[in-house]
């Protein structure tokens, strides 16, 4: 189990764009990965600005369990979060995904039992994205992710994260005007994938 304060600052950025910061920067790394979204019928979790999902790494075949809690100081372009994250086996994540288990389990599942205790929770939505971590400006590690959702629309975004909202307010100003990125509110991918099942 981890949990972090992760601040993050991002933005939705078009195809031309994707392909220009994967030809400007260093590649550290690639990986495919798809994730499950969860919430009750009602959106409970959603209505509470909560975010829960399964990821599954394809590129190493690992599952993980996440959920999301917000912080104060979140904005259109940044937000500050809690992450709680818990390794899963495979057989679990497949039950989950499917409806078939009882429940969360780790550290997820008891923060979901002590503030939610009754929900039913439900897979409503999922997305492959193929994600590419770049060696950016002074080092910061960038992220570019190239989406797909269930109706086959898919998009792209650009993400940089850290601990220090300084540099990455500097670093995220720098990509804008190096790449002439217009930043435009960004729903996040749960709510992108909601809108795209």
């Amino acid at each position: 189990m981890t949990k972090e304060i992760e601040q993050e600052r991002k933005s939705l950025i078009d195809r031309t764009t994707y392909h220009k910061l994967i030809a400007a920067y260093e590649k550290q790394n690639t990986v495919s990965q798809t994730n499950y979204y969860f919430d009750s019928p009602d959106f409970e979790l959603n209505n509470a600005q909560i975010g829960l999902r399964i990821r599954h790494d394809l590129t190493a075949h690992s599952f993980v369990q996440t959920l999301k809690l917000p912080l104060t100081g979140s904005s259109a372009t940044g937000r500050q979060l809690i992450e709680i994250t818990d390794r899963i086996n495979d057989q679990t994540a497949q039950s989950l995904i499917k409806g078939t288990a009882a429940g969360f389990a780790g550290t997820v599942g008891a923060y979901l039992t002590q503030h939610f205790a009754d929900i039913k929770l439900v897979n409503f939505a999922s997305a492959t994205t193929e994600r590419t971590i770049l060696l950016g400006p002074d080092d910061t590690l960038i992220t570019v992710d190239q989406t797909t959702y269930r109706d086959g629309s898919t998009d792209h975004e650009l993400e940089i994260e850290g601990t220090d909202s300084t540099k990455l307010k500097f670093i995220f100003d720098f990509l804008q005007n190096k790449f002439h990125i217009v930043q435009k509110p960004i729903q996040n991918k749960r709510d992108r994938a909601l809108a795209h099942r």
